[in-house]
């Protein structure tokens, strides 16, 4: 924990319809999971937004994950922001060489 800041709880969820209920609920705040699933949900429902994507796979696939969040909810800042630092400092890239 950094600066007083409470901890980060990950869920993990076995149905696409357990973390979107999850997320509508306001149970979870954020969902990271693969982009079409994610892209569909918030073009068919218009109740979650798309908020970044990146490659999945290193640089020489274009493998797409995506973090969804509940529309309006004020985290897409936040979330974009972190999985940016996170990919262009390289602790993703070595998260997935590992």
């Amino acid at each position: 924990m950094k600066a007083g800041r409470a901890a980060t709880h990950i869920k993990y969820f076995q149905n696409t319809s357990d973390y979107y209920l999850a997320l509508g609920s306001g149970r979870i705040d954020a969902y990271l999971g693969p982009n079409p699933v994610a892209a569909h949900h918030a073009a068919s429902t218009g109740r979650t937004e798309v908020i970044g994507s990146f490659s999945g796979a290193g640089d020489g696939l274009q493998g797409k994950i995506a973090a969804t969040t509940k529309k309006d909810n004020g985290l897409v800042t936040a979330v974009h922001e972190a999985l940016k630092h996170l990919i262009d400092e390289g602790s993703y890239g070595q998260a997935l060489r590992r």
